[in-house]
């Protein structure tokens, strides 16, 4: 038994798990998991790049540490792993990264507009409305830190012309996450469609955060 097999088990579930959403396609995306601390750094478990998610195996799992240094695995690191390390780096509380591209969450990312605070579970799990971060390249360092200067204390940020950010307090959260704001994106779409968004009110967005921010 390897030392961090459970957690590339779980890893692994949770990329069959986006896949059969069609929270993905291919080999887009990219999922990571915080590690038990072996040093003051820490070390994440992260899917590499280029692997189409059907045919990903546990043994494809790259372990790096929060600096970036591979330390197991044998392919190349997915490109967004900066941005993954900013985020481990940028709160505590994030125990697990999910990165989609499902369609559309990516919409309102390419079109650059913020998802509102329209249903309840959206303030509730996520910590209100979905913010739009500024564009950069994707795998730069400024991707990064517009990513987690967008994100703040919430758990989902729209990554724009590009895709969704999820985390949570484990790969199951950060995973619902992205279910739960692709979902909203779609309401959001349909009812502009309609003509006719109606936001939840600022006192109910106040007390549902209040909700959220005792969770986290």
């Amino acid at each position: 038994m390897g030392k961090w097999d459970d957690e590339r088990q779980e890893l692994l579930e949770a990329i069959l798990a986006v896949d059969s959403l069609g929270l993905v396609s291919g080999a887009s995306g990219n999922l990571s998991m915080r590690l038990e601390q072996k040093d003051s750094y820490g070390s994440i478990l992260i899917t590499p790049s280029q692997i189409p998610y059907s045919t990903i195996q546990i043994s494809d799992l790259m372990v790096v540490n929060l600096h970036g240094d591979i330390l197991e695995g044998q392919l190349t690191l997915s490109t967004e792993t900066p941005m993954h390390l900013a985020l481990y780096k940028h709160s505590s509380h994030i125990k697990a990264v999910v990165h989609t591209h499902s369609i559309y969450a990516s919409a309102l990312a390419v079109s650059g507009v913020e998802l509102p605070p329209i249903v309840d579970e959206l303030v509730v799990s996520v910590g209100g409305g979905v913010r739009v971060s500024e564009y950069a390249m994707p795998g730069s360092n400024e991707l990064a830190e517009n990513v987690c200067n967008s994100l703040e204390d919430k758990k989902a940020v729209l990554i724009r012309n590009h895709g969704l950010i999820g985390v949570g307090r484990s790969l199951s959260e950060a995973v619902n996450v992205c279910q739960l704001v692709e979902r909203a994106c779609q309401i959001y779409a349909i009812a502009n469609s309609l003509g006719n968004v109606n936001v939840l009110s600022d006192d109910i967005v106040e007390i549902e955060r209040r909700l959220f921010l005792g969770n986290l």
